[in-house]
């Protein structure tokens, strides 16, 4: 076991060494974890908590993600194994003599550091959740807790599914068929549910606050868990623990007791692992479930464009090959949220639509154009200026943004009866919005690299962004109840557009420097 905990700390050791050789990605860090830390404190002095949290509300929050943190992925398990190693690990490691249950601890152990990793971003919402006057004072530790040790059973499950479904095809069908006929009830449960309430969100709510829930082993024990940080630690609280543990360490037993190859199990899901990792850094759309990239089509196009404007151009030709232009899935998608939102929102405003538009931009800005071109060797090769690179490689991404804008505003904008000017200006505010948000993940990528911990570099990039867009969102809010409606929103327009300028020119130069 020695070697591999050599290997452990080489790697953590590794890790610093590269702090030191990137101070602005160590003063990044320090940054957010001190904001992180002020936030924590000022709220653990806020006395002003008069608020009461729903609990039927929390217990549905708390069962969506934890349905989303676990379904896929247990049934994606079913055919590629789980994700306890990387590649280097299947080079290094398992052609050692180590034993296999010694190599199976060695990968709990990188497990147990990516869940934490996973869902340290639940500690962001601890100002959210002690606003509430029913949440306890431990309240988010033990939301983190409870989602640490689910995520940690539920990667060793799947590698026991994948295991057991491996032996042979009748197994492997018959727990794909489980999965999709239990999947089908909740989908009926739910209609049931809507018809007898006639709410899309009173029925979520009534459905996932089922009894039935309750008595699902390990799903219904680690949301009782959660569930105490509002209703208090008892007994019952460590019950669930002990029967965690218990069930974990029955699922490691079969593992090792039916001398299950988990080797043979692991190789072929580390290697989509890998194939979707490399994907992810290029800011390519690559499923981890399948490896695999979006389909394309074949287009009949004319070269065009010469040194930097054939970033862009090429761009343009992969929107060909995988959409109607500029219209692909995730257009369609925000057709149906602006349509749902538009019939169903209890507030018919624009600026709560303009919100929810900005929190997923925030999401989906990892998978912007320009990320593909920087894994790309010839774009440092072009020669031209790196201010022009850049303009070339987010336009697309800009266009794009006002394209997705216009179907969602002008579709809400008329279900909500709004002006064509309250309209046109939530469609350029959400333009210059992403636009910072393009450029200030250009910025990020310039002060932290592409990282080798996905994950974490994601969050810090994401706290980063927020960062940039608070002070906009704070100056929109301030003027639109003093100045009105069309001061305010020309001041958020022109600090997005100011703001995304001047970040243009600091983070540049990833365009010009390979090592960047």
């Amino acid at each position: 076991m020695k070697p591999l905990i050599y290997i452990i700390k080489k790697s953590v050791k590794n890790s610093l060494l590269e702090l030191k050789r990137k101070p602005a990605k160590l003063i990044g860090y320090i940054i957010v974890l001190a904001l992180l830390s002020l936030t924590l404190i000022f709220n653990g002095n806020n006395s002003s908590k008069q608020k009461i949290l729903d609990p039927a509300l929390y217990n549905t929050i708390v069962g969506i993600i934890m349905l989303l943190f676990t379904a896929p992925d247990l049934y994606s398990s079913i055919n590629n194994g789980a994700n306890f190693f990387r590649g280097a690990d299947i080079n290094l490691i398992f052609t050692s003599p180590a034993s296999p249950q010694k190599i199976l601890v060695y990968g709990f152990i990188k497990q147990i550091y990516t869940s934490f990793i996973a869902v340290f971003f639940i500690l962001f919402q601890g100002p959210t959740l002690y606003r509430f006057d029913n949440i306890k004072s431990y309240g988010v530790i033990v939301v983190v807790f409870g989602l640490f040790i689910m995520l940690i059973f539920n990667s060793i499950l799947k590698i026991l599914l994948y295991s057991i479904a491996s032996k042979n095809d009748k197994t492997k069908f018959f727990l794909k068929t489980t999965f999709k006929i239990l999947g089908t009830v909740l989908v009926i449960g739910y209609f049931i549910e809507l018809y007898i309430t006639k709410s899309p969100g009173k029925a979520i709510i009534s459905l996932l606050n089922n009894s039935v829930f309750s008595y699902i082993p390990v799903y219904g024990w680690v949301r009782a868990i959660i569930m105490s940080s509002m209703n208090g630690i008892n007994t019952i609280f460590f019950v669930y623990i002990a029967l965690i543990i218990a069930s974990s360490a029955l699922c490691i037993y079969i593992i090792n007791s039916f001398e299950l190859d988990y080797y043979e199990d692991v190789l072929a899901s580390t290697e989509l692992k890998e194939t979707a990792i490399s994907a992810t850094r290029r800011g390519e759309k690559a499923f981890i479930q399948t490896g695999k990239k979006p389909r394309v089509r074949k287009v009949q196009y004319t070269k065009k464009g010469e040194f930097a404007s054939a970033i862009f151009w090429r761009q343009i030709l992969e929107y060909k090959k995988t959409g109607f232009a500029f219209i692909n899935i995730g257009s369609v998608m925000y057709g149906v949220i602006a349509i749902t939102a538009g019939l169903y929102s209890p507030l018919k405003d624009l600026r709560m639509i303009l919100g929810g538009m900005i929190y997923l931009q925030l999401i989906f800005t990892f998978a912007s154009k320009w990320q593909n071109d920087l894994s790309n060797p010839y774009i440092y090769m072009l020669p031209d200026h790196a201010f022009k690179k850049v303009i070339y490689a987010t336009t697309v991404d800009n266009f794009k943004n006002l394209i997705d804008g216009t179907i969602v505003f002008v579709i809400t904008g008329i279900l909500f009866k709004s002006t064509t000017l309250l309209i046109l200006l939530n469609i350029l505010a959400f333009v210059s919005i992403g636009s910072l948000f393009i450029y200030g993940g250009i910025l990020t990528r310039r002060i932290l690299g592409s990282g080798n911990n996905i994950i974490f570099t994601a969050l810090i990039r994401m706290l980063i962004l927020i960062l940039i867009i608070t002070p906009g969102i704070v100056l929109f809010t301030a003027l639109y109840n003093i100045a009105g409606m069309f001061i305010s929103y020309l001041a958020f327009i022109a600090y997005n557009i100011l703001f995304s300028s001047l970040i243009i020119f600091l983070g540049k130069g990833v365009f010009e420097n390979i090592e960047l």
